[in-house]
């Protein structure tokens, strides 16, 4: 049928939850990179005065806004980190669990996850909106 999208590719749910997980931990890749380029972008505009330097008000807010994002970053492996371990003694030594068996986890759990990482993108766009918006200011002043 004409203008009727078409599904011709098929995967496994599985399958699908499994890209879903790559891709996220791509994205939280990626957006690691971006923050510390945008850094790099950002050290480039310094302003050197005497034996100091300084940044203009913009990449100020910009890099606040960078920085934040890694903390975030740091933030969401500490929490999963704590938390497989937790759920891991809490199961090993509280529920009496053989370390084979499958266990359970809270819906709530990976969105919690997710939320660090659309925090942290939002964060990382967030500057360097800040950071485009002083290019474009910049350049065209010129």
């Amino acid at each position: 049928m004409e203008g009727e999208l078409q599904f011709n590719y098929t995967m496994k749910r599985i399958d699908i939850l499994k890209k879903a997980s790559e891709f996220r931990h791509k994205l939280g890749d990626i957006n690691r990179q971006l923050a510390f380029a945008g850094i790099a972008i950002i050290w480039i505009f310094k302003i050197k005065d005497e034996n100091d330097y300084s940044l203009p008000e913009e990449l100020l807010i910009a890099v606040k806004y960078i920085v934040i994002s890694l903390g975030l970053d740091l933030l969401h492996y500490i929490w999963l980190a704590g938390l497989y371990v937790f759920y891991h003694w809490f199961q090993e030594k509280i529920k009496k669990k053989p370390a084979d068996s499958d266990i359970k986890f809270s819906y709530i759990i990976p969105r919690i996850s997710d939320l660090f990482l659309l925090a942290k993108v939002g964060f990382t766009i967030l500057g360097f909106c800040k950071i485009l918006s002083y290019l474009n200011v910049t350049i065209n002043s010129i």
